[in-house]
């Protein structure tokens, strides 16, 4: 399995380096991105290896919690 936190770092990086976003958008970027990949380290999926389906199962994991 890749390194997912290193694929996470690198997404974040990307974030914080633009100008116009706010540090507060930022910052619930990487919240989210964080508790996406909490969910496929559970399941042991790639971040690489992810697909419709399983994002599909990620956000109705989401809505049973609301």
């Amino acid at each position: 399995m890749r390194d997912n936190v290193d694929i996470f770092r690198k997404v974040y990086r990307k974030f914080s380096s633009k100008k116009n976003l706010l540090q507060t958008t930022v910052e619930a970027y990487k919240f989210d991105i964080n508790e996406y990949l909490k969910f496929l380290k559970g399941k042991n999926i790639d971040i690489l290896d992810t697909d419709e389906n399983i994002f599909n199962e990620y956000f109705s994991n989401i809505e049973k919690k609301l």
